[in-house]
């Protein structure tokens, strides 16, 4: 997950993180969704971080192959609807 300041530059928060990475645990069946949350893991008491995006998704299955998304333009076209708020 990366952070953006109201013209879209990469924002640091106020630790100095521009991104953190974040672990959702499963398992998701097959043609269904999964739904994370991670609340306050940016301190932005500045309130300049506008947006944060996912950036980089993998998925691990169950016999153990790997499938990565980069770049939100990608990953979002992979997502539901109502997956993230924009």
């Amino acid at each position: 997950m990366t952070n953006y300041n109201a013209v879209g530059d990469v924002q640091r928060d106020d630790i100095g993180r521009a991104s953190r990475t974040v672990k959702g645990i499963g398992p998701i069946e097959p043609e269904e969704g999964g739904r994370y949350f991670w609340d306050d893991i940016f301190w932005d008491e500045r309130d300049v971080i506008r947006k944060t995006r996912l950036t980089n998704v993998k998925f691990i299955f169950t016999d153990g192959t790997t499938k990565s998304f980069s770049g939100y333009a990608n990953i979002n076209k992979h997502m539901t609807s109502d997956a993230w708020d924009d």
